[in-house]
């Protein structure tokens, strides 16, 4: 009987540390790719000045979208949690900067803007004319109309 008392102890104590060795593995996981993103975040351009959507820098989104270029352009979509922190980011700035949002596939019921952010009804167009495969997408233009920076975003100060 005490024999048998021991193997379910040790049994529950096995378990537990494979649990906790689980979580502790995940976490790690977790954290390696927060960092990896902030990272690519803050990546610099190359030495010859192209960022890794390099291709849409110094073009005229005018030409690409047609209509008038915003400062900034986000492009989202409905299914991403990052897209909605964005969002929750733009509508606390203190600064109105002139912006324009794109769902790629739809723009979502009841969200609310400032008067500063205009909608646009063509997100699909807008993504596949900018090569965007990833939500969240930002486009920053000069006051030309002329893109200075493209590439995917986690807030808005990586913006800058």
């Amino acid at each position: 009987m005490i024999a048998l008392l021991d193997l379910r102890s040790s049994f529950t104590l096995a378990s537990l540390v494979v649990t906790w060795l689980a979580i502790v593995g995940l976490t790690l996981i977790v954290i390696n790719l927060h960092v990896r993103m902030r990272r690519l975040e803050r990546q610099a351009p190359h030495a010859d000045g192209v960022e890794a959507y390099g291709r849409l820098v110094g073009r005229s989104l005018r030409e690409l979208l047609g209509g008038e270029a915003p400062r900034l352009l986000l492009v989202l979509s409905r299914a991403c949690p990052s897209c909605e922190r964005l969002l929750d980011e733009l509508r606390t700035r203190a600064d109105a900067v002139t912006a324009a949002v794109a769902w790629t596939d739809g723009p979502p019921e009841g969200v609310e803007l400032p008067s500063s952010v205009v909608r646009r009804a063509d997100g699909d167009r807008v993504a596949a004319a900018l090569g965007v495969r990833v939500t969240p997408f930002a486009v920053v233009t000069d006051a030309d109309g002329r893109i200075v920076r493209a590439a995917p975003v986690n807030q808005l100060p990586a913006i800058r």
